[in-house]
């Protein structure tokens, strides 16, 4: 009896230690093991990444052209910042031979308009993590739904130094069979879903417009810029400068009895001095943002100057009409910023 006691004992005191060693193994946080203390999975480790530096990781477009014109695009750099341009607007005389890149966009977003928002950094780094796992040899997966008039959209983003698109859409919809790629959209769109859309910035380049400098016969006897909204006013221009607008086919129907282009556009001009011998450049775009409204130049911004005679040039460009959304951004040019 004594032995079998002694026994139990033993038992009861080896049991004792086990509970106490497997509550000394184990905290109120993460386990040893690594497993997440919400669900109890496995928290993967994460492989040290750094943002690359000045590059655009990630591009979205939309453009649509089944009622009227919309164009949108959305720049994410890699310091966090984000670029953006809407165009609801085309004039009687683009020129879509003339290229206008993304690049060239984004260039004159960041030199004149400024970002409409910063992601944070360990956001971004996380989207950058699953941006670099995805396999740019994956095949698109495409939607049996068609959709008509949807317009067509697609996004880009960085991997290995090479844009690849992740997700398409139009007729019909397609991403990337890849795990990470549809990671990376889901994160975007939730990173940029604070866009505020009130200080949205227009880029209107030849694509989308008539953009010209025209040498000057006349004089400018009025303010150096102008938006010119009526027939009358643009015979007054024409007498005053000697340009003769109305003779080009982008201008023929500005004052139209049927159909006068001035219901929809506005004419904004802007005379330029060079010194004799020298022709100015003609901008790349007319921009319309709440920090800076007029012409812009994706590449260096010509200067004009020198001794001796001048000769007077003008900027013209055909704008959306000067109704009541587009005063502030007018007032702006007009004031000369």
């Amino acid at each position: 009896m004594k032995t079998l006691r002694t026994i139990a004992c033993a038992l009861a005191l080896a049991i004792s230690m086990s509970v106490l060693c497997c509550g000394c193994g184990s905290s109120s946080g993460t386990s040893g093991n690594g497993r997440d203390r919400d669900n109890g999975a496995a928290e993967p480790v994460e492989e040290p990444v750094a943002l690359p530096k000045d590059e655009t990781i990630a591009t979205i477009n939309y453009e649509n052209m089944a009622e009227g014109y919309q164009c949108r695009t959305v720049f994410v750099r890699s310091d966090g910042t984000v670029y953006r341009s809407e165009e609801m607007f085309r004039g009687y005389g683009k020129d879509s031979n003339t290229p206008f890149t993304d690049e060239d966009r984004l260039a004159v977003l960041m030199k004149y308009a400024g970002p409409v928002m910063r992601i944070d950094e360990r956001d971004l780094t996380r989207i950058y993590r699953y941006m670099q796992k995805i396999d740019p040899a994956a095949v698109f997966k495409y939607d049996d739904d068609v959709v008509y008039d949807a317009g067509c959209g697609i996004t880009r983003v960085l991997v290995n130094g090479e844009m690849v698109t992740i997700s398409e859409s139009g007729v019909r919809k397609g991403v990337l069979n890849d795990s990470n790629a549809k990671k990376v959209e889901e994160l975007l769109k939730d990173a940029i879903s604070g866009l505020d859309y009130r200080v949205d910035t227009h880029v209107f380049s030849s694509q989308d417009t008539f953009i010209d400098v025209f040498p000057c016969s006349g004089t400018n006897d009025g303010e150096s810029r102008r938006i010119i909204k009526n027939i009358n006013e643009l015979k007054a221009f024409q007498k005053e400068t000697g340009i003769d607008l109305k003779s080009l086919e982008s201008f023929q129907y500005f004052g139209d009895s049927d159909y006068d282009a001035f219901r929809s556009c506005s004419i904004a001009v802007q005379f330029v001095e060079c010194p004799e011998g020298v022709e100015p450049s003609c901008p790349d775009a007319f921009l319309f943002s709440k920090k800076y409204t007029g012409y812009v130049f994706a590449g260096n911004e010509p200067e004009y100057s020198g001794d001796g005679n001048t000769k007077l040039y003008c900027y013209v460009v055909q704008v959306p009409l000067a109704n009541e959304y587009y005063s502030e951004y007018y007032d702006m040019f007009l004031k000369g910023n």
